[in-house]
């Protein structure tokens, strides 16, 4: 089994390389819907794991102080959101809750599909979590920048501060091009975005890994 990390900054079209894949019979895990999904509180997370984790509660008592749930006492994705993209302290405290749980969901997701030739996973924040380890290959989903803000304030609707917040709080572009073992550029069309990946799906069905990772 071949494992590719997507990843790529915010708005580079991430979940248009998922959703392809996906039409076409491949299996991709999601880590940004992981670790909503741990937020939310949701009990199925992991299927062969006998525990329960409460995230919720540990983000708060990391959180403790700040105001960060909505009217019915759930933690509001919205407002964590625009406290930790504005304060790289904050993000780094939330991420040491929650990124433990996505590399265990990651470990669960191969073992299921371990059957399979190749299987993706999303994961946006993959180096600056030293997650690229866990993979074979890397594929970064390339935008330039203008075209990413605009897609954050038209599609997602993120004011300026908050879209310029969002793109700064990554590692650059350019840096993860350096790391990246192929590169998918996403300002085209959907015609010409599915020909790249088929020609990188050739690939990697007949790819043999050559280097050990780093465990």
């Amino acid at each position: 089994m071949i494992k590719v990390a997507i990843t790529g900054n915010i708005a580079a079209g991430k979940s248009t390389v998922e959703k392809i894949l996906r039409e076409q019979g491949y299996s991709v895990l999601n880590t940004d819907d992981v670790g909503h999904d741990l937020l939310d509180g949701k009990s199925d997370v992991f299927k062969s794991f006998p525990f329960y984790i409460d995230v919720a509660k540990e983000v708060l008592r990391a959180f403790k102080g700040y105001e960060i749930l909505d009217k019915s006492g759930h933690i509001c994705r919205n407002k964590l959101g625009k406290l930790v993209f504005s304060d790289k302290t904050l993000l780094r405290r939330l991420e040491s809750v929650i990124h433990p749980l996505v590399r265990l969901k990651i470990y669960e997701f191969f073992e299921e599909h371990k059957d399979e030739t190749v299987v993706f996973v999303s994961v946006p924040q993959l180096y600056e979590a030293e997650m690229q380890y866990m993979f074979d290959k890397v594929l970064l989903v390339f935008s330039e920048d203008k075209y990413r803000y605009k897609r954050l304030l038209k599609r997602d609707g993120y004011t300026e501060e908050y879209a310029s917040a969002r793109i700064n709080a990554q590692m650059s572009q350019v840096d993860k091009l350096l790391l990246c073992d192929d590169c998918i550029e996403n300002d085209g069309t959907i015609g010409e975005l599915k020909v790249r990946i088929a020609y990188l799906l050739n690939e990697y069905k007949h790819y043999k890994p050559k280097r050990v990772r780093k465990p």
